[in-house]
């Protein structure tokens, strides 16, 4: 089973499971690309949902939730076609390529974000987004750069983020601006012990 980028193809096929009668789950291997799969299904008229949100399991088109799975495989006798997020998407194999298409990601995640907002790092806390910026990276590289978001924190720390991981990242969005928080100190971690409470890891809202 692999559609390597074909989207219209992997449509027919979920298509066919459901006229068989069978549940349809795709893995997705980060929360966003959870997010973004669910709305490329919703661009094919095709009904998704978290599978921690679906109050009738059966009535969603396909299933989405997070894990690790090299491979998708159908279950006949239990009526089930699970796919991975290695099935359907194509890993781009050009540097080139590869950064045009991390940066629509970002302009299609952070359309709004301009320099000055705030961004919450999931280890790091609160910082400035500064913009994006191409660094060089290191021998066995061919003289590659790749993309970065420029974070700046408290105390004149930057942080660097590579526009691949932007699951790591998401804009702050609360109703009054936060101080920055600072690299390595202990305000991010107390606040994120005060709010922790059991709950699935996505969705963010949980």
């Amino acid at each position: 089973m692999g559609f390597r980028g074909r989207i219209p193809d992997w449509i027919s096929d979920i298509r066919r499971a459901r006229e068989r009668g069978e549940t349809v789950l795709f893995v997705a291997a980060t929360p966003g690309r959870a997010e973004r799969t669910l709305e490329l299904l919703k661009e094919y008229d095709l009904r998704a949902a978290p599978i921690a949100q679906a109050e009738d399991l059966y009535a969603a088109s396909v299933l989405v939730t997070i894990g690790s799975l090299s491979r998708g495989f159908r279950l006949p006798a239990a009526a089930l076609q699970i796919y991975a997020e290695t099935d359907v998407f194509e890993e781009e194999r050009h540097a080139p390529e590869r950064r045009r298409s991390v940066s629509r990601t970002f302009l299609s995640d952070f359309r709004d974000l301009k320099g000055g907002d705030l961004i919450v790092h999931v280890d790091h806390g609160i910082g400035k987004f500064v913009g994006l910026k191409q660094i060089a990276l290191g021998p066995g590289h061919d003289g590659e750069a790749q993309e970065f978001l420029e974070l700046h924190y408290a105390g004149d720390d930057k942080l660097f983020v590579p526009v691949e991981r932007l699951d790591l990242v998401q804009k702050y969005t609360g109703a009054t601006r936060p101080p920055l928080d600072r690299l390595g100190g202990t305000t991010w971690e107390k606040a994120k012990t005060r709010v922790k409470k059991p709950c699935a890891t996505w969705p963010r809202n949980c």
